[in-house]
């Protein structure tokens, strides 16, 4: 990491979070044809995946105003349906992604190809994707997995058109008995440390 990474160009500036609607690339391709994003994020995944359980990990919408929630939970694949504008707010236990990183590295190189196969053609048939949109790639694990995952990104970065960058997720609630390290200094200076190294 000695190099100096180049600043990323999100223009206009807006961009998703890594949430359930940027789990597959059913949602990814959406994200980055929209011209009212200037970069991508996809859902945050482990290097083999997060142990999901439909029991367990859910989401369901609520209105802020009443509390209400949408009647019953979704599970981890939402369905592209509206939600009621009353039903604004989200509560969930969803964790991280049941996909591992390199199902998004995959699916970052078919966003590639379907980016440069549309300036290839000129829009005939569709839309041109930009090449410039950044995907940022949500990750999170133990520290020495955080750094594998820098490394794989770095090397998918090389083989497609838009930049790459990534997020380290160490905020997640969600994990039962796994305190979230970003508020802890000495777990924080684990991961630091890991990534000086990669």
């Amino acid at each position: 990491m000695s190099k100096k990474t180049p600043p990323l160009n999100i223009n206009p500036p807006l961009l998703n979070s890594a949430n359930p609607w940027a789990t597959d690339l059913s949602h990814l391709i959406p994200l980055y044809a929209s011209p009212y994003t200037g970069a991508v994020t996809t859902r945050t995944s482990l290097l083999d995946g997060y142990p999901h359980d439909d029991a367990v990990n859910q989401y369901t919408f609520f209105s802020p105003t009443t509390q209400q929630p949408v009647p019953s939970p979704h599970r981890v694949n939402p369905p592209a349906t509206a939600t009621p504008f009353t039903h604004a707010a989200s509560l969930n236990t969803l964790g991280y992604s049941p996909l591992p990183l390199d199902t998004y590295l995959d699916f970052v190189s078919a966003i590639s190809a379907e980016a440069v196969a549309s300036t290839v053609a000129g829009g005939k048939g569709g839309a041109v994707l930009r090449t410039d949109k950044p995907i940022i790639v949500s990750v999170t694990g133990a520290p020495a997995d955080v750094a594998q995952c820098y490394r794989r990104i770095c090397a998918r970065a090389r083989t497609v058109c838009m930049p790459l960058a990534m997020e380290l997720n160490l905020s997640c609630p969600n994990i039962p008995g796994k305190p979230p390290p970003a508020y802890s200094r000495a777990a924080l200076v684990e991961y630091l440390r890991a990534l000086e190294g990669a």
